[in-house]
């Protein structure tokens, strides 16, 4: 072996890891695609749906449990009346930030969904950008005894589940250490099992970890 041999063998050797090993093709690449489409559009449907009952409750003032996030405390109320302001006032602020949020989540994975069409790691990591952008919402669906109180549980259960996948397959797509790919079908075992038996006696101890 030549020395230009043996160069070119310690340069493909020392290469890290590219993306290549994340793209799909032919049926894969659809059913990615497919899965990105359907949870995506299923989170920005609950959040459609979930706004309404969102800005009622921001204009409600929680006193007991179950408060959802931005939601005001007695305290808070008192400020703003010492602001000179109002909990319509309050509400409208947190509705406007909350759908700014949204715009610019539904961006930044539209543009990774385009440019990175084929990579079902930036499909992941786009799919994990609209589920915060709908972050504040889901949880109000969730607490609410509506149609939308099942499928919120399931995604809220994704949410956790697709944050956890991004920060461990970034930035090779494969899970290190290799165990851990065995959490995320325990923790959706686990939300399942909350969701189905909601009276088993560790069905409080995952509401409060969630």
């Amino acid at each position: 072996m030549n020395l230009s041999d043996a160069s070119s063998n310690k340069a493909v050797s020392t290469t890290p890891l590219s993306t290549a090993d994340t793209r799909l093709h032919g049926r894969w690449l659809v059913l990615a695609w497919a899965a990105w489409a359907l949870l995506s559009s299923g989170t920005l449907l609950a959040f459609a749906f979930g706004l309404p009952v969102y800005l009622t409750r921001l204009q409600t003032v929680c006193t007991g449990t179950g408060c959802v996030h931005g939601q005001p405390a007695p305290d808070t109320e008192a400020t703003l009346h010492g602001l000179g302001l109002s909990l319509g006032s309050y509400a409208t602020f947190i509705l406007v930030l909350t759908l700014a949020s949204m715009l610019l989540a539904c961006a930044i994975s539209g543009l990774l969904a385009w440019r990175k069409s084929n990579d079902w790691l930036a499909l992941l990591v786009a799919l994990m950008f609209i589920m915060f952008g709908a972050d504040n919402i889901i949880p109000t669906l969730e607490l609410s005894h509506s149609a939308w109180h099942f499928p919120a549980m399931l995604l809220v259960s994704l949410h956790f589940a697709t944050v956890f996948l991004v920060c461990s397959l970034i930035p090779t797509g494969r899970f290190v250490p290799r165990w851990t790919r065995w959490l995320v079908p325990a923790w959706v075992l686990w939300r399942l099992i909350f969701l189905f038996f909601p009276t088993l006696p560790s069905a409080d101890l995952l509401n409060n970890l969630i």
